[in-house]
């Protein structure tokens, strides 16, 4: 075979504004790449801080729960006071 048939080579029959629409084809490719990491990162970070929310929303709730059986027992303490009187 000869030597030169095994190579790549580009064609002068290959338009430039075919070049140009491939490269530019990769650009757009590479920006909407770039962009849809951007906001990846973005949702990660929401949800990182959602999930701290999460934990001191849990927290929060179990304080309340605390609070409520207190004042539950206050409540009965005071009734059998004012029934016994």
């Amino acid at each position: 075979m000869d030597d030169q048939n095994n190579h790549w080579h580009l064609d002068k029959r290959v338009p430039v504004a075919l070049i140009g629409t491939i490269l530019s084809g990769f650009a757009v490719a590479g920006a909407w790449a770039a962009n849809t990491d951007a906001r990846l990162t973005s949702i990660e970070k929401q949800i990182e801080q959602q999930s701290d929310l999460s934990d001191r929303l849990i927290r929060v709730e179990e304080q309340n729960k605390n609070v409520l059986l207190t004042l539950n027992r206050i409540e009965a303490r005071l009734e059998d006071k004012s029934d016994a009187k």
